[in-house]
């Protein structure tokens, strides 16, 4: 299958880096990732950490990762289902510096979330508290000096077994041991993971999830709740993600027809150019569709590529029945999350 990379080299460096941690290079620039490694945890230790206020309580979701865990989706899963039992949440996003916001929080705007955008935590919470939120979720705030009053951290299950090298070595902000730090601990899973959570966090909450695939959005837009391919011409994959190569997994998993895959930059914000660019490449191969994550669908289609788009949709798989329960999170008495 062609693989067409278009994501900063640095981005790609990193990536081969993370898939290669015994290369030359790795250890080659071990020793500056544990430069990095310490000087980031000086320069979080004089910075010191700012809580925020205890009304309403709040919620954080980090990682150790740069990126690429599952974040948002955990967000508006947890987001949905703490609606959903009558509480009004709020969600903190930086916005990831793209006009308008991004991707990401556009996309959590869309499912009903109330999304606050911006870099400053206790301005965004101030207003959060203003408009009525019963509670705050953060998305991405484990290292930021604003302190949530809980704090969950996502960590992928293999960097469990091997803790991922520090920037520019590997992808980790942080090692695993920074997970002292987390009120609880999220292990993203592969899809068929039924390996037991790792014991040594016994004193925190340790919950377990997959990111799965639920169905599809055709080039109408319409949804099916189905995962069987609804295509059998062959197709190429586009992507803007941190880990696009845990979206072509899932394609091979679901045995898509495809002749090749396209990366773009995570939070990607094509042109007309580029768009272009990607369906001329897709008539070379001979493909008749384009198939993407559902968080690129909208700017993808919005530039009218002239090929059929599918999207695929995915969803939060716990391995609890209650994750809120699980994680802490006691929807209904708010005044229980942790302060």
């Amino acid at each position: 299958m062609i693989v067409v990379d278009r994501r900063a080299p640095v981005v790609r460096a990193l990536d081969a880096l993370d898939h290669a941690p015994d290369s030359f290079w790795a250890g080659f620039l071990s020793p500056v990732g544990q430069l990095y490694a310490v000087a980031a945890a000086v320069h979080r230790g004089i910075r010191g950490e700012r809580p925020l206020p205890p009304t309403p309580p709040s919620v954080a979701v980090g990682n150790l990762r740069v990126g690429g865990t599952g974040k948002t989706p955990v967000v508006e899963d947890l987001g949905s289902r703490l609606r959903d039992r009558g509480l009004r949440v709020a969600v903190l996003s930086r916005g990831y510096g793209a006009a308008g916001g991004g991707d990401e929080p556009a996309w959590l705007g869309e499912r009903g979330l109330d999304v606050h955008l911006g870099a400053d935590r206790r301005r965004s919470h101030a207003a959060a508290s203003r408009g009525g939120a019963d509670i705050v979720l953060l998305d991405d705030g484990f290292q930021t000096r604003a302190r949530a009053s809980r704090r969950l951290a996502i960590v992928l299950e293999r960097d469990l077994i091997r803790s991922p090298r520090p920037l520019p070595s590997g992808p980790a902000r942080e090692g695993v041991k920074a997970l002292t730090r987390a009120d609880a601990i999220l292990v993203r899973r592969p899809t068929g993971s039924t390996t037991a959570l790792p014991n040594e966090h016994a004193d925190r909450p340790c919950v377990g999830f997959r990111l799965e695939p639920t169905g599809w959005i055709d080039p109408g837009g319409e949804r099916a709740d189905a995962t069987p391919v609804p295509f059998a011409t062959p197709v190429v994959g586009l992507s803007g993600l941190a880990r696009p190569r845990s979206f072509e997994a899932t394609l091979a998993a679901l045995e898509v027809p495809m002749l090749g895959v396209w990366r773009a930059r995570d939070h990607w914000r094509p042109t007309a150019r580029e768009i272009a660019e990607v369906v001329d490449w897709a008539h070379d191969l001979g493909a008749r569709a384009i198939l993407c994550p559902e968080k690129n669908r909208e700017r993808i289609v919005a530039h009218d590529p002239g090929l059929p788009v599918y999207a695929l949709t995915a969803a939060i798989a716990w391995d609890s029945p209650d994750p809120l329960a699980a994680l802490g999170i006691l929807p209904g008495v708010v005044g229980t999350v942790d302060a």
